[in-house]
């Protein structure tokens, strides 16, 4: 269970930290440009015990620029390399994919994503029709044979085709990783923490010779 926001410190408006026993989530807002969240939920994988904890680390962070591209970066340290990591969506229809572009129809509008997990370090990727009706398709990148991973995707509803679908680029800044996106006339750039658990201190070094 979540507990209430903490009363300890003065929350700023559109800001907040909620944590429990199991869970903790972060919440961070700007009403005309993001919204950001995370959610550190490692110690829900914790036995009574606290012998046969099959995950070290659980950090999945979303960040929404506002209007319309969501990029989530799931981060996952298990307590043995055999175990399978999976990160998984279900789409209302079959997905068509374009390159690295999956999309799939909803109304008038499609809804794009792309996988940005670092080269070299792509997972297989499978795609299931679930029973049920309507039937809902399921979406699943799955790594294994490594202990440490890293699931990071951009989503964006769009009303054509893959190529309205915002440039975005995986970011690599040594300590942190993310997604460079444009959307209009602005650059984004979203980087993630590679910590082993938070809060923690990241240094970022960018170039000022490009643009």
């Amino acid at each position: 269970m979540i507990g209430a926001p903490g009363t300890s410190l003065p929350i700023p408006r559109g800001q907040g930290v909620w944590s429990g026993p199991d869970i903790g989530i972060r919440r961070t807002e700007s009403a005309a440009a993001y919204a950001y969240a995370m959610a550190d939920f490692a110690r829900a994988y914790v036995t009574p015990d606290g012998l046969r904890n099959s995950v070290k680390t659980a950090v999945r962070q979303i960040l929404f620029l506002r209007p319309g591209i969501v990029i989530v970066h799931d981060r996952a340290r298990t307590a043995n390399a055999a175990v399978k990591q999976i990160f998984n969506c279900n789409f209302p229809g079959l997905p068509s994919r374009t390159g690295d572009v999956f999309s799939v129809a909803k109304g008038a509008s499609k809804l794009f994503m792309k996988s940005l997990a670092p080269s070299g370090a792509a997972p297989a990727i499978a795609i299931a029709a679930t029973a049920g009706n309507p039937v809902i398709f399921n979406y699943q990148e799955t790594f294994s044979g490594s202990a440490d991973h890293t699931f990071l995707h951009v989503f964006q509803a769009a009303s054509k085709d893959s190529a309205a679908m915002a440039q975005t680029t995986y970011v690599d800044a040594g300590d942190a990783e993310g997604a460079e996106a444009r959307q209009g006339d602005t650059n984004w750039v979203a980087v993630f923490p590679k910590l082993d658990s938070l809060p923690g201190t990241v240094h970022y070094a960018f170039s000022q010779s490009g643009p």
